[in-house]
């Protein structure tokens, strides 16, 4: 090798040695900068506590049956100035609300990304809070956290944890705000599952003690309970046409079950809330039934109008709570012109008479 060569391969050599080292610090982990959901601007990476490193996770794994929310469904931020709290999402999918302190505050979902250093989640999102940040609301993700059932459940459980949520505390509530019962863990960055076994279960709330705090894995167990529904067979009716209303009425309890049903029509653009038809009905252990009963349409008036069809089932005795309801709503059409005009809720005296017959 001549003289030449060798000084240019040195050159070269040189030239990419100081390239290594000016691109050295742009390779380094996008999460390095945000700490529990904050971007700090400072290059750094949370990890479990010292102390918390030889944690072992107490993980419960969900019971058979269950349903269970990972907040695995979406693509989440890494930082909450760039959420908003979580409230219905999961609402129509697995009918389940939750809810904050109050305002625009409460957990939001993000990406493991956002560094909270805690281990036994499901990758790769969960429900997070920091007291220290704010959302692109302005709300805070802080709690405590209500989370509401849209059905009665027998068992819920959570995992729960961070480095510094203190103690991680969940009681449960039945549909009069009567407290069931609580379950509580010292947080570690290794989550811990939280659990209640109890009967009549409507919703939880989760507080702590700390400054952020990870959740992940809800899982429950709904209880089967009787139900109603009701729909009609078309959304818009005119007069001279025929409305066949469906109920169904089921008992999937291994008890029998007594209890009213009750039918109302509404309408806000008439002002209208009537009930139209009531029953006490004594439901076998599974008891499952559907009425098709069909309804001539007459004339309703000159001007359209929307209305509703709802039903209730509910205890026979005071205080006559709720077990279970439905609505259908469907539009009226007149027709340019009519025979002899009826009043609207005259629709559900037929309703009244036959639907349970």
């Amino acid at each position: 090798m001549n003289k030449n060569s060798f000084a240019i391969k040195i050159k070269l050599l040189a030239i990419l040695g100081f390239l290594i080292l000016v691109t050295a610090p742009f390779v380094a982990s996008a999460t390095d900068n945000i700490v529990n959901g904050v971007l700090t601007g400072v290059n750094q990476k949370q990890l479990p506590d010292n102390n918390q490193i030889s944690v072992i996770s107490s993980i419960i794994l969900p019971p058979s049956g269950a349903t269970v929310i990972n907040f695995d469904d979406k693509t989440q931020q890494c930082y909450f100035s760039n959420t908003i709290a979580l409230t219905t999402e999961y609402l129509g999918t697995k009918g389940v609300t939750f809810a904050g302190p109050g305002g625009y505050n409460g957990g939001a979902i993000l990406n493991e990304c956002s560094n909270f250093g805690v281990t036994g989640h499901s990758t790769p999102n969960f429900l997070a809070f920091n007291i220290g940040s704010s959302m692109s609301n302005g709300g805070i993700p802080k709690g405590p956290e209500t989370i509401i059932f849209n059905s009665i459940v027998s068992q819920v459980q959570i995992n729960a944890g961070s480095s510094n949520a203190g103690t991680v505390i969940m009681t449960a509530y039945n549909a009069q705000n009567v407290s069931l019962g609580s379950a509580q863990i010292t947080s570690t960055s290794a989550l811990q599952t939280l659990s209640i076994q109890k009967a009549g279960i409507k919703k939880v709330v989760i507080q702590f003690t700390g400054d952020w705090l990870v959740l992940d894995d809800l899982a429950f167990l709904a209880v089967a309970t009787p139900s109603v529904s009701i729909a009609t067979d078309k959304s818009v009716y005119s007069p001279g046409g025929k409305m066949t209303v469906s109920v169904g009425i089921k008992n999937p309890t291994t008890s029998s079950v007594t209890a009213d049903i009750n039918v109302y029509i509404r309408s806000t653009d008439l002002g209208l809330n009537q009930k139209k038809a009531s029953k006490r009905l004594t439901m076998p252990a599974g008891f499952d039934k559907t009425i098709n009963k069909t309804i001539s349409i007459g004339n309703l008036g000159s001007t359209s109008f929307n209305a509703t069809w709802y039903i209730e089932m509910r205890e026979t005795v005071s205080p006559f709570n709720l077990i279970s309801e439905a609505s259908t709503t469907w539009r009226y059409l007149p027709l340019p012109r009519s025979a002899s005009e009826i009043k609207p809720e005259d629709i559900g005296n037929e309703l009244a008479v036959q639907l349970l017959d």
